[in-house]
């Protein structure tokens, strides 16, 4: 119970200052100079080049492999995780209460929420 309220814990941090990071770089002012916004260009197509080879190389090896990993009767990660007759545990977390399981989204939403009211009411009183 200790590492789940914690877990939980860190759920809510995570979606809190991950939310004021977004929210501050995208949609608050900009504290930089005149003269380094107006030098601001895209970038050359160039730089297209080595994220198309990551997209093919991406799509091309999650088509093929996907069977190693997630197909039916995988041997891949046969032996990976070991589980005793002894332990029947992971059948009892299948039937805890939905208030449970439902608890670390609700924590991560209600930190995205606060981060939303908090990043921008901070923006609104910088002066300009």
């Amino acid at each position: 119970m200790f590492s789940y309220l914690f877990g939980v814990l860190s759920a809510f941090f995570t979606a809190f200052y991950s939310g004021r990071l977004l929210f501050l770089t995208f949609g608050g002012k900009s504290n930089s100079f005149r003269y380094n916004l107006l030098k601001i260009h895209e970038g050359d197509v160039i730089l297209c080049y080595p994220l198309l080879i990551l997209v093919l190389g991406s799509i091309f090896s999650g088509y093929f492999l996907k069977d190693i990993f997630v197909g039916f009767g995988s041997p891949f990660f046969d032996n990976a995780i070991i589980i005793l007759s002894t332990n029947n545990l992971n059948l009892d977390f299948e039937f805890i209460p939905i208030y449970i399981k439902l608890l670390p989204t609700i924590c991560s939403l209600s930190g995205l929420t606060l981060s939303f009211f908090t990043s921008f009411s901070i923006s609104n009183m910088i002066p300009s």
